[in-house]
């Protein structure tokens, strides 16, 4: 029994080892190209503008209130979904499956005893 399981083993081995040389030549591969589109890319140039303290608090204060509006926003629009998505309809108990199954059973019975019937007239 083990010399059975020996060889399937081994070929499992062989192809975690294919799978994962695999996905590490890939990762590679992208590496490789993030360099190479870095190198191509142009680089812009970064100017630096001073502004005055007074205007960096304003604006760092108007940033904080746009932010905190986007935060409200965000969480009325998920609370409304949540009441939207909680309202589900009632089910019977038992799944679709059962139902059809019971339908057809019921349906067979009906026309064994509609047949019983002709027969005894």
């Amino acid at each position: 029994m083990a010399n059975d399981i020996i060889p399937g083993l081994i070929i499992t081995a062989i192809g975690m080892g294919l799978v994962f040389a695999a996905i590490v030549l890939l990762w590679g591969l992208m590496a490789g190209m993030v360099r190479l589109d870095a190198r191509f890319q142009p680089k812009e140039e970064t100017t630096s503008v001073v502004e005055s303290s007074e205007e960096t608090d304003h604006s760092a204060l108007d940033n904080h209130r746009k932010a905190a509006a986007a935060a409200l926003a965000v969480a009325l629009a998920q609370r409304d979904l949540r009441k939207k998505t909680n309202t589900r309809p009632v089910i019977q108990p038992g799944n679709s499956w059962q139902s059809v199954q019971r339908a057809q059973v019921l349906q067979d019975k009906s026309r064994i005893i509609s047949h019983r019937s002709l027969r005894r007239d």
